[in-house]
């Protein structure tokens, strides 16, 4: 069975429509969950819980969007399933990166981080919990460690303490 480009355009399109669904149902859920019967905004569980399992449910999303592109097999799709197959790469990669920088700032003394590093930027979000302001000597060892694992200068990297 052969399919047209038209078909094949609005699988794709069908693909992308159902990672925007996604992604709203999520922050509702999410918003949702956060709210008692007066409206007001309480917490919920683990910030940093909460922040890892949506970092892991879109980037589920996106390697089986990624996943899709790939699998059509079509010889004039060879082009977009190459690409698809480079970030599909380079989103593994990052998530390996990700998961590994989070285990070397715990190791410096942190009870929980969260790094977020940008797929088309070099962009290096750290979140970490802490008690209290963070000295210069903290942040220049978390500076530190993202730069001898990445090479990402300091002038791309923000830790945001909560």
């Amino acid at each position: 069975m052969k399919m047209t480009n038209k078909k094949k355009i609005l699988i794709l399109v069908g693909m992308f429509a159902l990672l925007v669904v996604t992604a709203v149902l999520n922050y509702t859920i999410a918003a949702n969950a956060n709210k008692n019967k007066e409206g007001d905004i309480v917490a919920s569980g683990n910030y940093f819980t909460n922040w890892r399992s949506e970092r892991m449910t879109t980037r589920n999303t996106e390697i089986a969007y990624l996943d899709t592109i790939i699998a059509n097999e079509s010889p004039e799709y060879s082009d977009a399933r190459a690409a698809a197959m480079e970030q599909k790469l380079k989103l593994i990669g990052i998530m390996e990166l990700e998961v590994n920088l989070e285990y070397l700032i715990k190791a410096a003394g942190y009870d929980e981080v969260a790094v977020s590093i940008g797929s088309t930027s070099d962009n290096v979000n750290v979140i970490v919990k802490t008690d209290e302001e963070l000295t210069k000597a903290q942040v220049a060892n978390i500076y530190t460690i993202i730069f001898e694992e990445t090479g990402v200068a300091p002038d791309y990297v923000r830790i945001i303490p909560i």
